[in-house]
């Protein structure tokens, strides 16, 4: 979903330097909830339900200040648009993912929260490959692609 969002927030004619800055951006912004997955697999916990980077309370409480220092260091408003774009859209695929959950309300409520049937976790290859077989897998993949066709529609206005 970041390069996505890059290629919405980047005006035709941005230099390529400025370009590339956005991209790598935007990026990280769409992955910064799971950079807590370098601790959390060690310690054989699920990031989803155990780390405050998985969150989005969290994130509410962060944003404005996160937003209010790259406004002081002058970076232009698209960027906090790339922020606040790539976390939500981040929250919102793993709610459309057919083998997690999302407790939106953490950590004051423990209920997680899915656009999809729990699907079972896989514990072998084979398994991981059964889920490409599934009702849910259909759904989520119809999903992406009607909501990339949006976005696709979107940028060309």
């Amino acid at each position: 979903m970041g390069i996505t969002i890059a290629s919405l927030v980047t005006p035709a004619g941005t230099p390529p330097s400025e370009a590339n800055m956005r991209l790598l951006f935007s990026v990280l912004c769409a992955n910064v909830p799971d950079l807590d997955i370098f601790i959390m697999i060690p310690m054989h916990k699920d990031h989803r339900i155990y780390s405050f980077f998985h969150y989005p309370l969290f994130w509410l409480l962060i944003l404005p200040g996160i937003i209010y220092i790259l406004s002081q260091l002058h970076f232009p408003i698209e960027y906090a648009v790339m922020l606040i774009a790539g976390i939500t859209s981040h929250f919102f695929m793993d709610m459309l993912d057919s083998t997690g959950k999302i407790m939106l309300l953490a950590p004051f409520k423990n209920t997680q929260y899915s656009f999809l049937k729990n699907v079972q976790q896989y514990h072998s290859f084979s398994e991981f490959i059964s889920l490409y077989k599934t009702k849910a897998f259909k759904y989520e993949a119809s999903i992406t692609t009607v909501c990339l066709s949006i976005i696709a529609a979107a940028r060309r206005f």
